[in-house]
Protein backbone atom coordinates (compact mmCIF):
# COMPACT_ATOMS: atom_id res chain seq x y z
CA UNK A 1 0.00 0.00 0.00
CA UNK A 2 2.62 2.52 0.85
CA UNK A 3 4.64 1.69 -2.51
CA UNK A 4 1.13 2.50 -4.56
CA UNK A 5 1.29 6.11 -2.40
CA UNK A 6 4.70 6.62 -3.27
CA UNK A 7 3.81 5.95 -6.81
CA UNK A 8 1.01 8.10 -7.28
CA UNK A 9 2.78 10.59 -5.37
CA UNK A 10 5.67 10.79 -8.32
CA UNK A 11 2.99 10.65 -10.55
CA UNK A 12 1.36 14.05 -9.28
CA UNK A 13 4.45 15.18 -9.04
CA UNK A 14 5.90 15.18 -12.60
CA UNK A 15 2.43 15.32 -14.06
CA UNK A 16 2.72 18.70 -12.27
CA UNK A 17 6.28 19.28 -13.64
CA UNK A 18 4.99 18.84 -17.15
CA UNK A 19 1.98 20.83 -16.94
CA UNK A 20 4.09 24.28 -15.32
CA UNK A 21 6.69 23.53 -17.95
CA UNK A 22 3.76 23.86 -20.82
CA UNK A 23 2.17 26.51 -19.49
CA UNK A 24 5.90 28.23 -19.77
CA UNK A 25 6.29 27.38 -23.42
CA UNK A 26 3.56 30.51 -24.39
CA UNK A 27 4.69 33.10 -22.34
CA UNK A 28 8.87 32.57 -23.65
CA UNK A 29 7.40 31.91 -27.36
CA UNK A 30 5.63 35.57 -26.48
CA UNK A 31 8.84 36.97 -24.52
CA UNK A 32 10.87 35.84 -27.90
CA UNK A 33 8.09 37.26 -30.24
CA UNK A 34 8.10 40.42 -28.09
CA UNK A 35 12.07 40.58 -28.82
CA UNK A 36 12.42 40.13 -32.10
CA UNK A 37 9.53 42.40 -32.95
CA UNK A 38 11.11 45.47 -30.92
CA UNK A 39 11.47 48.02 -33.05
CA UNK A 40 15.51 49.05 -34.09
CA UNK A 41 17.34 51.81 -32.31
CA UNK A 42 16.28 55.34 -33.65
CA UNK A 43 19.14 56.92 -32.27
CA UNK A 44 22.89 58.13 -33.90
CA UNK A 45 26.18 58.53 -32.19
CA UNK A 46 28.48 60.95 -34.54
CA UNK A 47 32.08 60.96 -34.50
CA UNK A 48 33.99 63.73 -36.68
CA UNK A 49 37.68 63.09 -37.05
CA UNK A 50 41.17 64.88 -39.00
CA UNK A 51 38.74 67.52 -40.24
CA UNK A 52 39.65 71.16 -40.36
CA UNK A 53 37.41 73.14 -37.47
CA UNK A 54 35.13 75.32 -39.89
CA UNK A 55 34.46 71.93 -41.69
CA UNK A 56 33.69 69.93 -38.45
CA UNK A 57 31.75 73.24 -37.11
CA UNK A 58 28.95 73.27 -40.57
CA UNK A 59 28.80 69.51 -40.70
CA UNK A 60 28.20 68.88 -36.93
CA UNK A 61 25.57 71.64 -37.50
CA UNK A 62 24.06 70.58 -40.61
CA UNK A 63 23.88 66.82 -38.71
CA UNK A 64 22.33 68.24 -35.75
CA UNK A 65 19.59 69.73 -37.47
CA UNK A 66 18.73 66.95 -39.80
CA UNK A 67 19.07 64.47 -37.35
CA UNK A 68 17.42 66.27 -34.22
CA UNK A 69 16.34 64.39 -31.07
CA UNK A 70 17.53 61.56 -32.91
CA UNK A 71 21.68 62.57 -32.49
CA UNK A 72 23.45 61.07 -29.29
CA UNK A 73 25.55 64.10 -27.55
CA UNK A 74 26.35 61.57 -24.23
CA UNK A 75 30.57 61.34 -24.73
CA UNK A 76 29.82 58.40 -22.17
CA UNK A 77 26.55 56.40 -24.06
CA UNK A 78 27.62 52.96 -25.17
CA UNK A 79 28.07 53.00 -28.68
CA UNK A 80 27.19 49.48 -29.16
CA UNK A 81 23.35 50.20 -28.57
CA UNK A 82 23.35 53.38 -31.12
CA UNK A 83 23.46 54.06 -34.80
CA UNK A 84 27.21 54.84 -34.94
CA UNK A 85 28.29 57.64 -37.37
CA UNK A 86 31.91 57.92 -38.11
CA UNK A 87 33.54 60.44 -40.43
CA UNK A 88 37.41 60.75 -41.42
CA UNK A 89 39.15 63.89 -43.18
CA UNK A 90 42.01 62.62 -45.30
CA UNK A 91 44.10 64.87 -47.82
CA UNK A 92 41.33 64.83 -50.82
CA UNK A 93 38.63 62.43 -49.16
CA UNK A 94 35.41 62.63 -47.17
CA UNK A 95 35.29 59.02 -45.79
CA UNK A 96 31.71 57.91 -44.35
CA UNK A 97 31.53 54.85 -42.25
CA UNK A 98 27.37 54.07 -40.62
CA UNK A 99 27.53 50.97 -38.51
CA UNK A 100 23.77 49.75 -37.56
CA UNK A 101 23.50 48.99 -33.59
CA UNK A 102 25.00 46.10 -32.12
CA UNK A 103 27.05 45.16 -34.52
CA UNK A 104 24.94 44.79 -37.76
CA UNK A 105 25.22 45.77 -41.33
CA UNK A 106 27.74 48.25 -42.19
CA UNK A 107 27.89 50.94 -45.02
CA UNK A 108 31.00 53.14 -46.28
CA UNK A 109 31.31 55.60 -48.91
CA UNK A 110 33.89 58.27 -49.92
CA UNK A 111 34.18 61.71 -51.45
CA UNK A 112 35.97 64.05 -52.85
CA UNK A 113 36.31 67.88 -51.70
CA UNK A 114 37.40 69.28 -54.78
CA UNK A 115 34.04 67.85 -56.15
CA UNK A 116 32.35 70.44 -54.36
CA UNK A 117 32.34 74.56 -53.79
CA UNK A 118 34.59 75.02 -51.06
CA UNK A 119 30.83 76.21 -48.81
CA UNK A 120 28.75 73.13 -50.27
CA UNK A 121 30.98 70.72 -49.04
CA UNK A 122 30.15 70.07 -45.33
CA UNK A 123 26.32 69.77 -46.70
CA UNK A 124 27.36 67.15 -49.66
CA UNK A 125 28.95 65.37 -47.19
CA UNK A 126 25.87 65.81 -44.60
CA UNK A 127 23.73 64.23 -47.00
CA UNK A 128 26.07 61.28 -47.86
CA UNK A 129 26.32 60.34 -44.63
CA UNK A 130 22.38 60.51 -44.13
CA UNK A 131 22.05 57.72 -47.10
CA UNK A 132 24.33 55.71 -45.48
CA UNK A 133 22.15 56.07 -42.35
CA UNK A 134 19.21 54.88 -44.29
CA UNK A 135 20.64 51.61 -45.90
CA UNK A 136 21.84 50.25 -42.81
CA UNK A 137 18.57 51.22 -40.75
CA UNK A 138 15.77 51.89 -42.99
CA UNK A 139 13.78 52.42 -39.75
CA UNK A 140 16.03 55.94 -39.05
CA UNK A 141 15.10 57.25 -42.49
CA UNK A 142 11.25 56.69 -42.18
CA UNK A 143 11.68 58.58 -38.66
CA UNK A 144 13.59 61.48 -40.16
CA UNK A 145 11.02 62.28 -43.02
CA UNK A 146 8.44 62.07 -40.59
CA UNK A 147 10.55 64.62 -38.57
CA UNK A 148 10.90 67.11 -41.57
CA UNK A 149 6.57 66.62 -42.56
CA UNK A 150 6.11 67.80 -38.71
CA UNK A 151 8.60 70.34 -39.25
CA UNK A 152 7.58 71.48 -42.37
CA UNK A 153 3.98 71.79 -41.02
CA UNK A 154 4.55 73.53 -37.71
CA UNK A 155 6.46 76.59 -40.28
CA UNK A 156 3.21 76.63 -42.18
CA UNK A 157 0.94 76.69 -38.91
CA UNK A 158 2.57 79.35 -37.57
CA UNK A 159 2.73 81.02 -41.04
CA UNK A 160 -0.62 81.15 -41.04
CA UNK A 161 -3.03 80.71 -44.07
CA UNK A 162 -1.44 81.74 -47.76
CA UNK A 163 -2.33 85.02 -48.75
CA UNK A 164 -4.57 85.49 -51.64
CA UNK A 165 -2.59 86.34 -54.69
CA UNK A 166 -4.37 88.90 -57.60
CA UNK A 167 -2.86 88.97 -60.60
CA UNK A 168 -3.21 91.30 -63.10
CA UNK A 169 -2.77 90.60 -66.87
CA UNK A 170 -0.45 93.82 -68.87
CA UNK A 171 -0.50 93.49 -72.18
CA UNK A 172 2.59 95.24 -73.54
CA UNK A 173 2.46 97.93 -75.72
CA UNK A 174 2.58 96.72 -79.41
CA UNK A 175 6.20 97.09 -81.02
CA UNK A 176 5.78 99.18 -84.71
CA UNK A 177 8.62 98.10 -86.29
CA UNK A 178 7.56 100.01 -89.94
CA UNK A 179 6.20 102.85 -91.00
CA UNK A 180 4.67 103.77 -94.43
CA UNK A 181 4.08 107.97 -94.84
CA UNK A 182 2.58 110.42 -97.96
CA UNK A 183 4.76 113.75 -97.53
CA UNK A 184 5.15 117.23 -98.94
CA UNK A 185 9.00 117.97 -100.58
CA UNK A 186 10.92 120.62 -101.60
CA UNK A 187 14.16 119.90 -104.20
CA UNK A 188 16.41 122.77 -104.78
CA UNK A 189 19.35 122.10 -106.83
CA UNK A 190 22.38 124.03 -105.94
CA UNK A 191 23.80 124.64 -109.29
CA UNK A 192 24.11 128.16 -110.93
CA UNK A 193 20.47 128.57 -112.04
CA UNK A 194 19.34 125.42 -110.33
CA UNK A 195 15.79 124.56 -110.17
CA UNK A 196 14.01 124.26 -107.11
CA UNK A 197 11.08 121.90 -107.38
CA UNK A 198 7.71 120.48 -105.27
CA UNK A 199 5.74 118.04 -105.36
CA UNK A 200 5.28 114.78 -103.43
CA UNK A 201 6.73 111.73 -102.02
CA UNK A 202 6.14 108.19 -100.81
CA UNK A 203 7.77 106.48 -97.96
CA UNK A 204 8.78 103.29 -96.41
CA UNK A 205 10.98 102.55 -93.45
CA UNK A 206 11.71 99.82 -91.23
CA UNK A 207 13.80 99.08 -88.02
CA UNK A 208 16.01 96.01 -89.58
CA UNK A 209 17.51 95.30 -86.36
CA UNK A 210 18.58 97.25 -83.14
CA UNK A 211 19.39 100.60 -83.83
CA UNK A 212 19.63 100.29 -87.16
CA UNK A 213 16.76 100.83 -90.05
CA UNK A 214 16.37 100.84 -93.74
CA UNK A 215 14.06 102.99 -96.03
CA UNK A 216 13.35 103.57 -99.76
CA UNK A 217 10.60 106.50 -101.20
CA UNK A 218 9.46 107.36 -104.81
CA UNK A 219 9.20 110.66 -105.37
CA UNK A 220 7.61 112.94 -107.97
CA UNK A 221 8.15 116.85 -108.05
CA UNK A 222 8.37 119.65 -110.92
CA UNK A 223 9.27 123.04 -111.06
CA UNK A 224 10.05 126.03 -113.44
CA UNK A 225 11.50 129.33 -114.31
CA UNK A 226 10.50 132.17 -116.62
CA UNK A 227 12.57 133.21 -119.22
CA UNK A 228 12.38 136.29 -122.10
CA UNK A 229 11.41 133.60 -124.60
CA UNK A 230 9.33 130.99 -122.25
CA UNK A 231 8.59 129.19 -119.86
CA UNK A 232 11.33 126.77 -119.02
CA UNK A 233 9.83 123.46 -116.87
CA UNK A 234 11.95 120.72 -114.75
CA UNK A 235 9.51 117.07 -114.11
CA UNK A 236 11.53 115.11 -111.87
CA UNK A 237 10.30 110.96 -111.02
CA UNK A 238 13.37 109.88 -108.30
CA UNK A 239 13.61 107.18 -105.92
CA UNK A 240 15.58 106.78 -102.69
CA UNK A 241 17.51 104.01 -100.47
CA UNK A 242 19.03 104.41 -97.48
CA UNK A 243 20.00 102.57 -94.16
CA UNK A 244 20.41 104.59 -90.96
CA UNK A 245 21.08 104.40 -87.38
CA UNK A 246 18.14 105.81 -84.72
CA UNK A 247 17.88 107.26 -81.35
CA UNK A 248 14.78 106.21 -79.69
CA UNK A 249 12.72 108.23 -77.06
CA UNK A 250 9.28 107.26 -75.60
CA UNK A 251 7.96 110.84 -77.89
CA UNK A 252 10.42 111.64 -80.60
CA UNK A 253 13.69 109.44 -82.46
CA UNK A 254 15.75 110.85 -84.48
CA UNK A 255 18.10 109.14 -87.07
CA UNK A 256 20.87 109.63 -89.29
CA UNK A 257 21.42 107.98 -92.44
CA UNK A 258 23.09 107.32 -95.43
CA UNK A 259 22.14 105.85 -99.07
CA UNK A 260 21.70 106.66 -102.39
CA UNK A 261 18.52 108.17 -105.00
CA UNK A 262 18.31 107.58 -108.85
CA UNK A 263 16.14 109.38 -110.39
CA UNK A 264 15.11 111.40 -114.21
CA UNK A 265 14.03 114.16 -114.95
CA UNK A 266 12.25 115.49 -117.96
CA UNK A 267 12.83 119.44 -119.61
CA UNK A 268 10.70 121.01 -121.76
CA UNK A 269 10.27 124.64 -122.98
CA UNK A 270 6.88 126.45 -123.89
CA UNK A 271 7.85 129.42 -126.00
CA UNK A 272 6.25 132.62 -124.92
CA UNK A 273 4.69 133.66 -128.70
CA UNK A 274 7.32 134.54 -130.84
CA UNK A 275 6.93 132.23 -133.76
CA UNK A 276 10.55 132.19 -134.23
CA UNK A 277 11.03 130.57 -131.05
CA UNK A 278 10.47 126.82 -130.34
CA UNK A 279 10.98 124.85 -127.25
CA UNK A 280 11.82 120.99 -127.29
CA UNK A 281 11.69 118.45 -124.68
CA UNK A 282 14.85 116.03 -123.23
CA UNK A 283 15.26 113.18 -120.48
CA UNK A 284 18.06 112.99 -118.78
CA UNK A 285 18.86 110.50 -115.91
CA UNK A 286 20.31 111.70 -112.70
CA UNK A 287 21.59 109.89 -109.65
CA UNK A 288 23.84 110.64 -107.25
CA UNK A 289 24.80 109.45 -102.73
CA UNK A 290 22.74 110.88 -99.96
CA UNK A 291 22.47 111.98 -96.96
CA UNK A 292 19.74 112.57 -94.88
CA UNK A 293 18.26 113.79 -90.94
CA UNK A 294 14.79 112.97 -89.71
CA UNK A 295 13.03 113.37 -86.86
CA UNK A 296 9.54 111.56 -86.05
CA UNK A 297 7.01 111.27 -83.39
CA UNK A 298 4.00 109.09 -83.11
CA UNK A 299 0.75 108.73 -81.78
CA UNK A 300 -0.59 105.17 -82.23
CA UNK A 301 -0.45 103.81 -85.20
CA UNK A 302 -0.05 107.65 -86.26
CA UNK A 303 3.31 108.82 -87.24
CA UNK A 304 5.07 112.49 -88.65
CA UNK A 305 8.16 113.10 -89.39
CA UNK A 306 10.18 115.97 -90.93
CA UNK A 307 13.50 114.87 -93.08
CA UNK A 308 16.14 116.78 -94.29
CA UNK A 309 18.42 115.55 -97.36
CA UNK A 310 21.75 116.53 -99.08
CA UNK A 311 23.37 114.60 -101.83
CA UNK A 312 25.64 115.42 -105.21
CA UNK A 313 23.95 114.45 -108.42
CA UNK A 314 26.85 112.59 -110.67
CA UNK A 315 25.55 113.62 -114.37
CA UNK A 316 22.18 115.77 -114.65
CA UNK A 317 20.49 117.79 -117.02
CA UNK A 318 20.57 122.00 -117.71
CA UNK A 319 17.69 123.93 -120.03
CA UNK A 320 18.91 125.94 -121.99
CA UNK A 321 17.64 129.55 -123.53
CA UNK A 322 19.05 131.30 -126.37
CA UNK A 323 22.25 129.07 -126.10
CA UNK A 324 22.85 129.66 -122.45
CA UNK A 325 21.94 127.66 -119.17
CA UNK A 326 18.80 128.90 -117.65
CA UNK A 327 17.31 125.87 -115.81
CA UNK A 328 19.73 122.94 -113.96
CA UNK A 329 19.05 119.95 -112.46
CA UNK A 330 22.45 118.95 -111.18
CA UNK A 331 25.38 119.54 -108.83
CA UNK A 332 24.52 119.65 -104.91
CA UNK A 333 21.05 119.71 -103.72
CA UNK A 334 19.15 119.55 -100.26
CA UNK A 335 15.85 118.07 -100.10
CA UNK A 336 13.05 119.00 -97.01
CA UNK A 337 9.88 116.97 -96.52
CA UNK A 338 7.36 117.08 -94.11
CA UNK A 339 5.60 113.50 -93.84
CA UNK A 340 2.05 112.02 -92.66
CA UNK A 341 1.33 107.86 -92.05
CA UNK A 342 0.94 104.74 -90.25
CA UNK A 343 2.98 102.62 -87.81
CA UNK A 344 2.69 98.84 -88.02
Amino acid sequence: MSRYRRCRQAFLAGALLVTLTLAALPAAAADANTRSARPPALSVTLSVTNCAPAFEQALRHIMTIELGSLLVTDPEAALSAHDQLAIACEVENARVTAVAARGGEVVRSSLRFDAFPEDAAPRAVALSALEALGAVNPALSERLSEQRRAQAQAVAHRAGPEPRVTTFETRAPRDRRSHLTLGLALRDFLAPHGVVATGGRLEWGTRAWAGWGIGVDVESASGQRSVSLGELRARFLSSGAWFDLRAQGSALSASLGLGARVGMVLLDGTPSGDAAVRGHEVLRWWSGPLAQARLATGLGPFSASGVAEAGVAIGGSEGLANGAAALAARGGWLCFSLNAGIRF
